[in-house]
This record gives structure tokens, sequence and C-alpha cells, in this order.
């Protein structure tokens, strides 16, 4: 028997540091994610960037997470460099 578990995605970034390049290694995270089928909740809709980076935008996400009924959240951080390789 297989077993599923549904993921809260939820990609971060710090102000200071490049929003584009986030927005960037986030959107190739998700893009591995459906090609790996996994089953996950985005935050696309919580701001225009689709990352969480404030208090706002975290309020939002916990309220969705928590509707949707999570087995289990990612958070990575997009902009420290070491999460160049997590798309690839």
């Amino acid at each position: 028997m297989t077993q599923s578990i549904k993921l809260g995605f939820a990609p971060t970034r710090r102000n200071i540091f490049s929003a584009d390049a986030a927005i960037e290694y986030a959107n190739l995270t998700r893009d591995k994610l459906d090609k790996m089928g996994v089953n996950y909740v985005d935050i696309k809709e919580v701001n225009d960037d689709g990352l969480l980076y404030d208090d706002a935008g975290m309020e939002k996400i916990a309220a969705k997470f928590n509707a949707e009924k999570l087995m289990a959240c990612f958070s990575p951080m997009k902009t420290l460099g070491l999460n160049m390789n997590v798309p690839g």
C-alpha cells in the first residue's frame, strides 16, 4: 500500500537579498516538485512574489496551511546560495 502526504510549500527570502533571485529559485523548485509529482499546497496567491517574507504573509500562510490540514511544511530559504543546487 502506497501512502502520500500533502506538503505545504512556503519559500522564503530576506529583504536584504535579491527578491528576483528568490522568485527565480522558488519557481525552479516549484517546477521540480511538479515534475516529481509531489502533492503540495503553494502560497503564490498570498502576495505578488509568492514568497514568505513578512508577518502579514505569515498569518495568511498559516491560516491557509491549517485549513488544508497539511502533514508537513517545506520552507526553503531561496537567497542564501546554498539552495542554488536544489532545483537541479
